[in-house]
């Protein structure tokens, strides 16, 4: 990825982790992977008789703790490298993002 160091293992963590989650997305879009899709009224039932609404506030806390660090991430060196940055895109970028107003988790998990 731009601005990352180059993998040196496909077991390293970070790839291990982006690999967790594209296979649970994949998982959870699969037609009828859990009954609740099926029988919605289930989804009335409390959590702890629900499993997949435990396993979705542990998945949505662990995902939201990564895409938030790779958001920092960017954002910190977006900050560093702001002084190399020509002043009208500098400008453009701070009205883009006003008229926005958007949490950046938000957005990740719209779609």
């Amino acid at each position: 990825m731009y601005g990352w160091l180059p993998i040196e293992s496909k077991d390293g963590p970070l790839i291990t982790r982006i690999n967790d989650v594209a296979h649970r997305f994949v998982r959870a879009a699969l037609p009828g992977a859990y009954l609740v899709e099926i029988f919605p009224v289930m989804k009335h039932l409390p959590t702890w008789m629900a499993p997949w609404k435990k396993w979705g506030l542990e998945w949505y806390k662990k995902d939201s703790e990564m895409f938030q660090a790779f958001y920092d991430g960017v954002a910190k060196t977006m900050v560093s490298l702001k002084k190399s940055e020509p002043e009208h895109e500098l400008n453009a970028h701070k009205e883009l993002s006003a008229r926005r107003r958007f949490q950046p988790l938000l957005l990740i998990f719209t779609y």
